[in-house]
């Protein structure tokens, strides 16, 4: 024979079941917050990339003006004399430093997008995907079956208990 739920509370099952459906919302929320933060990231890393390409190629133009202002300072002037290009050497150089340190970012924020893509993968999107299958099938599920047997439990607490009849006394 069965033992029954040994069920003392309905009170507490209620918590339960508030906690339950508290639980399941709260967790929704989690996830889509953690979505879109993910997405708020890989699209500030883009925005990156795009900056650092720009700069790239402002870099490069920079460069290029700074050479060619360099070129034309190395011709002997009126007198003969090579002119003084320390001030163009040295924009040359802070110029191609500039450059460099461009080109470098977008390798490091190509490293981070491709990075960034492989963790979210391994270790966050299975995980969530099992989490948010479970929240949104099996947990309304089991938040229903609770719900129905709490029911089963107050009907069967409401009912009254049939009045005994006094027993006779049995007569000589």
């Amino acid at each position: 024979m069965n033992p029954g739920a040994n069920v003392t509370s309905l009170p507490a099952l209620e918590a339960w079941h508030a906690a339950l459906v508290i639980f399941r919302t709260d967790a929704l929320d989690a996830l889509a917050s953690v979505s879109t933060e993910i997405n708020r990231i890989e699209g500030w890393l883009t925005q990156q990339l795009s900056h650092w390409q720009r700069t790239s190629r402002d870099g490069e133009e920079e460069v290029a003006q700074a050479k060619n202002e360099l070129r034309s300072r190395r011709f002997p002037d009126w007198s003969g004399r090579m002119p003084d290009t320390t001030v163009q050497e040295e924009h040359l150089a802070e110029v191609e430093r500039k450059l460099d340190f461009a080109r470098d970012q977008i390798q490091v924020v190509r490293r981070w997008i491709i990075n960034l893509g492989a963790e979210i993968g391994e270790v966050y999107d299975a995980p969530a995907r099992h989490l948010g299958q479970f929240l949104e099938g099996d947990m309304p599920r089991a938040i229903a079956v609770l719900a129905r047997q709490m029911d089963a439990i107050d009907a069967y607490l409401q009912l009254a208990p049939e009045s005994a009849t006094p027993a006779r006394k049995a007569s000589p």
